[in-house]
């Protein structure tokens, strides 16, 4: 008597499904993010207690690593430029003020003076994207999980990449409609890292959820 066994296979389910980025993305000004941007300047998000970072000899080699891994482009000159006293990330605070010598660890100059500092550490930038806790009408970001603590060991940049702890500094058009990196790129991004101490508080009301595979385009104009 022959007995006939049923052996049916076993069946390879596909890993599940995970999505990579959970986060929230940074409005433009144009999408109804923060309106105070004037026509033609750096398109940027303040933390409502935003307060000084000074930058320290590895906090700017940090940022100079940070800046090339994006843009090899990115030159000593370049980097220093970003940070000049008259610009979005340094206001009255960065290099190359007349009468206000600031120590440039990566260009080698004015050894000893002031250091620069943030001034107020860590603006957003339109079109990025962050993690973060809501609270209330609030998105609250914690040195250190969600940002780089500016009062620990600086991390590698390795780390900074896979935690997403950076952002690309952009600039607006006369009328919003348009978002351009940062010149100093050359045609490239350049890469700001979001670092700060404590919890930083942003209006929720600058933020749209973000959930997907990949980052958003942070020069691209999703909400019309």
């Amino acid at each position: 008597m022959l007995i006939y066994i049923n052996i049916t296979p076993d069946v390879v389910l596909p890993p599940p499904q995970i999505t990579q980025y959970i986060g929230w993305r940074v409005l433009h000004k144009l999408e109804g993010g923060n309106q105070a941007t004037p026509p033609g300047m750096p398109e940027v998000t303040p933390p409502i207690n935003a307060i000084a970072l000074p930058m320290t000899e590895s906090i700017q080699h940090m940022s100079y690593d940070l800046m090339r891994y994006f843009n090899p482009a990115i030159t000593t000159s370049l980097w220093t430029k970003v940070h000049r006293y008259d610009k979005a990330f340094n206001n009255n605070n960065g290099f190359e003020r007349p009468g206000d010598p600031r120590w440039n660890y990566i260009a080698n100059t004015n050894s000893g003076s002031p250091l620069p500092k943030y001034d107020k550490a860590q603006r957003l930038c339109g079109g990025q994207f962050v993690r973060g806790v809501v609270v209330g009408d609030e998105l609250h970001c914690t040195a250190g999980v969600h940002g780089i603590d500016g009062l620990s060991p600086m991390p590698s940049v390795s780390t900074i990449v896979e935690n997403n702890w950076y952002l690309f500094a952009v600039s607006v058009n006369s009328n919003f409609t348009q978002i351009s990196d940062f010149p100093q790129g050359q045609g490239g991004v350049v890469a700001i890292p979001f670092i700060f101490t404590g919890v930083i508080k942003f209006p929720l009301s600058y933020f749209t959820r973000w959930e997907g595979n990949s980052l958003p385009i942070h020069t691209k104009i999703y909400i019309a």
